[in-house]
């Protein structure tokens, strides 16, 4: 008797089922080095806005600082889960470096605080762009890859934000983006 059709497919599905889930697994370096950037990235962000909702004088800023913590709180509850799911451990906090931006904007308030973030987040969010395009062009974990697509289009969305609301002509921040 020769199995039906439905029993055949079901026996190849289930065959290459390990295969296909060792490969969305799969973690390339260009992966490695995303995920913990990324995380650290989204965290910086929320520290941030958060600061700008508290500390900025224009009302275009403190609004931006909060879509800051609302889309990157999001997207960082995203990333650290696809780490967690393939077996890695994102970082808990963010990097020296970034601890010294936060720590420099603290001390500003009003315009000066302003004056400072907004260019940082112009510079920022262009580094995020390049990026998450690298991952896009570049990563194999499909999950990853994923996130990165579904995510580009609203970095580039805080860039053009960022971009609108930064004052013309301000020097952009000593130690700011980070590369």
């Amino acid at each position: 008797m020769r199995p039906s059709f439905s029993v055949l497919a079901l026996s190849i599905v289930l065959a290459s089922a390990p295969a296909f889930a060792q490969q969305a697994g799969k973690m390339s370096s260009q992966d490695r080095e995303f995920i913990p950037e990324a995380v650290t990235d989204n965290m910086l962000q929320v520290d941030l806005g958060t600061m700008a909702e508290q500390h900025g004088a224009n009302p275009e800023v403190r609004k931006f600082g909060q879509r800051m913590v609302e889309d990157h709180g999001k997207f960082n509850k995203e990333i650290t889960g696809i780490a967690e799911r393939d077996g890695m451990a994102p970082p808990k906090q963010i990097s020296a470096d970034q601890q010294r931006e936060v720590d420099r904007l603290s001390s500003l308030q009003g315009e000066a605080f302003d004056n400072a973030y907004m260019p940082m987040m112009v510079q920022e969010h262009q580094k995020y762009v390049k990026t998450y395009q690298k991952e896009i062009d570049e990563g194999q974990n499909s999950a990853v890859k994923r996130y990165a697509q579904d995510t580009l289009p609203t970095l580039k969305e805080h860039l053009s934000m960022a971009q609108s609301i930064a004052p013309q002509g301000a020097a952009m921040p000593e130690s700011g983006g980070r590369e």
